[in-house]
């Protein structure tokens, strides 16, 4: 995947973990072992987000 948000209207009702689990998934039964991020360092709310999820900094 290449890019998704959730409007700023919509947030913390659920959709971006939704979405990002059903991105995990798909990626699991293609057989990948790791997933990449890409988050502006500015976006503390979405590396929070995903820090939440379980995801780590690798770099930055």
């Amino acid at each position: 995947m290449n890019d998704f948000g959730v409007k700023s209207t919509q947030l913390r009702k659920g959709i971006g973990r939704s979405l990002l689990h059903a991105c995990i998934e798909w990626a699991k039964k293609k057989g990948a072992t790791s997933l990449e991020l890409n988050v502006w360092e500015f976006n503390k709310s979405a590396i929070s987000f995903y820090q939440s999820i379980g995801f780590e900094t690798i770099s930055g």
